[in-house]
């Protein structure tokens, strides 16, 4: 404690830009990383204390035998780190492994990164940040680091620093798909859609099997109803073939441009893929009900719906519209009522049980 507040004093009294951007991210860190740590580990404690009741798992005792070998290299417990949040999803005894890293090393940028990544699965975004920087901080060629910045600032919705960060891995790698991907939906959240499209299709020039980019690009001509959103779907399709996302765009494609029966094929398709997929049913109850005036197939769907996500207020207060529709008030005002207790600010439906009330 006594050692934190020593250094949040010197950290108050770094008044110039540049002495802050040399010293304060380290600083920083160190607190951060070693808050739970008084002393710091020397090296005969450091081979002592490190090596961990493993147990059957052959990697781990594989780790152990690395480090009665070497207890000093700073890589095995790097490793034993990665192996601990990747494949055993224990973020506390990874970041118990990077706080051996940094005892021992505190140059090397790739473990900065590995700290961005724990920060992040603990949703630390400010902490990612700093360890991100400091990665770059060290290594100005990183573009792992640049990368996972610029995707922490889309995530965080600073846009400018999101784009600047994917200009700088395109300064060290001009080709790269990643970077033209998060400027492209950077731009789309933004609502520039020009340059969204561009910065898509350029990643798909690269890249011609980065399906996250046709399905954007597939959406974003959807909006605008031109066909063209159908061949960059049916282009992740190829890629994906079991893709409900590409179903699901296009299905959405052919009911907005009221292409009706293509869209309940395509809809009927994702439920041979997933039979409880929540929006297909939905949209196939809204299909019946409003533009085929099937009221018994739209209730049917509704309740499939209802089965599966019964929670889904949307979906009971559609299916009491249905009911009112044939005149079943009974059952009308319960679907009412259910939205209403799953979601009581839901006005359509309290809308739609008032007016049933005072017939």
């Amino acid at each position: 404690m006594r050692i934190t507040l020593i250094l949040v004093a010197l950290i108050s009294r770094l008044h110039i830009f540049n002495i802050m951007k040399k010293f304060l991210l380290p600083i920083v860190l160190f607190i951060l990383l070693f808050s739970s740590c008084a002393t710091k580990t020397n090296e005969k404690e450091l081979s002592d204390t490190n090596l961990i009741d493993a147990g059957n798992d052959t990697i781990l005792l594989a780790f152990n035998e690395r480090i009665k070998k070497n207890p000093n290299d700073p890589e095995v417990y790097h490793e034993r780190a990665l192996y601990y949040f990747e494949q055993k999803n224990d973020i506390e005894q990874a970041f118990a492994d990077m706080r051996r890293v940094f005892t021992i090393d505190t140059t090397t940028s790739k473990y900065f990164v590995t700290l961005a990544d724990l920060y992040l699965a603990k949703g630390m975004s400010g902490n990612v940040k700093a360890s991100l920087n400091k990665a770059i901080e060290t290594d100005p060629k990183n573009i792992i680091a640049y990368t996972k910045l610029a995707e922490l600032n889309l995530y965080i919705k600073d846009y400018n620093a999101c784009l600047k960060a994917a200009d700088d891995v395109l300064k060290i790698d001009i080709y790269n798909p990643r970077a033209y991907f998060i400027k492209g939906m950077a731009f789309k959240e933004l609502g520039d859609t020009a340059k969204a499209v561009s910065s898509f299709q350029t990643v798909v020039e690269q890249d011609p099997e980065y399906y996250n980019a046709y399905i954007q690009l597939g959406l974003l001509y959807s909006a605008i109803k031109n066909p063209l959103a159908l061949d960059y779907l049916n282009n992740a399709l190829n890629l994906q073939p079991q893709s409900i996302e590409a179903y699901y765009a296009i299905a959405m494609f052919f009911q907005e441009t009221g292409n009706t029966n293509k869209a309940i094929e395509v809809y009927n398709t994702i439920l041979k893929i997933d039979s409880t997929y929540n929006d297909a049913h939905f949209n196939l109850g809204y299909i019946a009900m409003v533009m085929q005036d099937d009221i018994p197939k739209a209730i049917k769907h509704f309740t499939e719906n209802i089965k599966f996500h019964p929670n889904n207020y949307e979906a009971f207060y559609m299916r009491g519209l249905c009911y009112q529709r044939i005149n079943d008030k009974a059952s009308a005002e319960r679907d009412y009522r259910e939205a209403l207790r799953l979601y009581p600010q839901y006005d359509n439906a309290a809308i739609a049980l008032g007016n049933l009330i005072d017939k």
